[in-house]
């Protein structure tokens, strides 16, 4: 009866998992989703209590910048851990502006206005990245803006509306071209990361992304734009951090910023300290 009774418990487990896969990737408009956020924490060292908390919006770079951010004194001296997160930002609440829940921030003017208005009495806007470009990047051949080619490709996006990149600047081209987006086959994924990952795991066809995005990968793909000359993003630093942490802070997304850079966005400082910025 063991016997029986294990294989009856190995069948309904295979049965459930290939039930759930199969749901998961049903042509159509889905959304695919985490148990938690994305998130990389780090120790400074130092016996505070406060966390300095950054929420981004790419998941690149992160544990890099979180080890910067850990090994820097002016960070130790008011934290004892850095935790980087990138979640979807329609989570980002008005509570985490005023309670201080975030301390750096990748987000638009724009979109802080609509959940705080007057969110520069809380956070200083440390920098903004313009002139950048973003494409359709295509596992398919032929890629080209007309019904029949979009047609026959599964495409990712964020679930995030308010995210530029990866939605509206995407649903836009389509509209512009014609193309009915409630005939196509979309998959929207909670954030960049997974999305990025189900593109290079061959689960999606069709993303769209930063010029340089075909540089992170191992194999070849085509490339349709989007939208040229567009602002990426601004960096918020919330404005009761002393300016040894924008220094810090400068100094830990330096590797992010060459990487815009070399994408020929444009870096335009906004905030200026009174001393210059020493060995952190």
């Amino acid at each position: 009866m063991s016997r029986f009774y294990y294989l009856g418990c190995v069948f309904l487990m295979s049965l459930v998992l290939g039930l759930a896969l199969f749901f998961i990737y049903q042509p159509g408009s889905v959304q695919l989703q985490l148990s938690d956020y994305h998130k990389y924490q780090c120790s400074t060292g130092s016996d505070k209590t406060e966390t300095f908390k950054y929420l981004t919006a790419i998941p690149l770079l992160n544990q890099q910048i979180a080890e910067s951010l850990c090994q820097s004194q002016a960070i130790a001296s008011h934290f004892g851990h850095v935790e980087i997160i990138w979640k979807n930002r329609n989570q980002l609440t008005v509570n985490d502006l005023l309670n201080g829940n975030i301390n750096l921030l990748w987000s638009r003017d724009h979109n802080l206005a609509g959940l705080l208005p007057n969110h520069q009495d809380y956070f200083n806007k440390l920098l903004d990245i313009n002139n950048y470009s973003v494409y359709w990047y295509s596992r398919m051949q032929g890629a080209e803006y007309n019904k029949k080619f979009f047609a026959q490709v599964r495409i990712g996006l964020l679930a995030n509306e308010v995210s530029q990149t990866h939605y509206l600047l995407p649903m836009d081209a389509l509209k512009k071209h014609n193309i009915q987006t409630q005939t196509l086959d979309i998959v929207y994924f909670d954030d960049t990361y997974s999305l990025y990952q189900a593109f290079k795991d061959n689960h999606i066809d069709l993303i769209p992304s930063g010029a340089s995005f075909d540089k992170q990968l191992d194999f070849s793909v085509e490339k349709l734009l989007i939208s040229a000359n567009v602002q990426a993003a601004s960096i918020y630093l919330d404005n009761t951090q002393p300016e040894s942490v924008a220094c810090a802070v400068k100094h830990a997304i330096q590797p992010i910023l060459t990487y815009l850079t070399e994408m020929d966005a444009k870096i335009t400082f906004n905030y200026s300290q009174k001393q210059p910025c020493q060995i952190f």
